[in-house]
């Protein structure tokens, strides 16, 4: 009997795989695998018992019907943390906290919400609202997302707060006026340094926004910082700093990046 290549070996797999997949919760049976793939039973089995025992296939919890293994929600999550643009801003992120001592962030616009991509810290970790990567954070609370918030259409703006508006009094102590007043000021200045809430009252910070080609805001980068190391000099240099780092980044972006186009699901470190 001709031995199978190692191509031949991962044809199979991946139509393995898809058949299982298309079964959705139900799951599918040995015999579909066979008849579907076109293997014999060996052949099928051994395959089978291969991925399961990598976690990509796992067994129905009644019976011995096939499901699509757990160890797919890690890897996807891995393969999204690795978008575009958390790859293009990660050495601007590694500049910016070795250069200020500083936790700077990368967050994407997604709905309601801002999602944390990526962040990098300094000499001076400091607390933030995302509590790291994949965490949301509701527009209208910190930084990042005023800064996403100023550069939407004025409808889409209303849409959001109203939205948001009872998580922001309620769970962050936001007041809406002084956050409306904000939200104009921002979009005039190109940045914000974000309003105080009830959450973290002892940190500041900057957000400036992240444009694509089409001059559509994408997302933001951020920095938290504990209100007595924010004097007048850094933040000087904290503008320049990121609105040249955000100029790279922007040059190259990627209008295929899932991110972009509103696929969002970054992993946790």
């Amino acid at each position: 009997m001709e031995k199978a290549s190692s191509t031949q070996v991962v044809d199979r797999i991946v139509a393995i795989l898809e058949t299982v997949a298309e079964a959705g919760a139900e799951g599918c049976a040995l015999k579909d695998v066979i008849e579907t793939v076109g293997l014999k039973r060996a052949t099928a089995y051994r395959l089978v018992e291969s991925l399961r025992s990598h976690g990509l296939v796992r067994n129905a919890p009644q019976g011995r019907r096939l499901l699509i293994g757990y160890r797919f929600l890690s890897l996807g999550g891995q393969a999204s943390a690795t978008s575009t643009l958390a790859e293009i801003a990660r050495p601007s992120l590694l500049r910016l906290a070795s250069e200020f001592g500083d936790t700077f962030f990368l967050f994407a616009h997604d709905g309601y919400e801002n999602i944390c991509l990526d962040y990098r810290e300094g000499n001076y970790p400091a607390t933030s609202y995302a509590r790291g990567i994949g965490g949301r954070v509701p527009l209208g609370v910190g930084q990042s997302t005023i800064a996403v918030l100023a550069n939407l259409p004025e409808s889409e703006q209303d849409e959001i707060i109203a939205h948001n508006r009872e998580v922001l009094t309620g769970a962050y102590g936001i007041d809406i006026e002084k956050l409306l007043r904000e939200v104009v000021d921002a979009r005039e200045r190109g940045y914000t340094q974000g309003i105080c809430s009830t959450r973290i009252p002892d940190h500041t910070g900057l957000g400036m926004p992240i444009f694509d080609s089409q001059r559509r805001v994408v997302g933001a980068m951020s920095c938290s910082i504990l209100i007595g190391r924010f004097v007048p000099d850094k933040r000087n240099r904290m503008i320049r700093a990121m609105s040249a780092e955000i100029k790279i980044v922007e040059k190259q972006l990627n209008p295929l990046d899932p991110v972009l186009t509103g696929h969002i699901r970054p992993a946790r470190r």
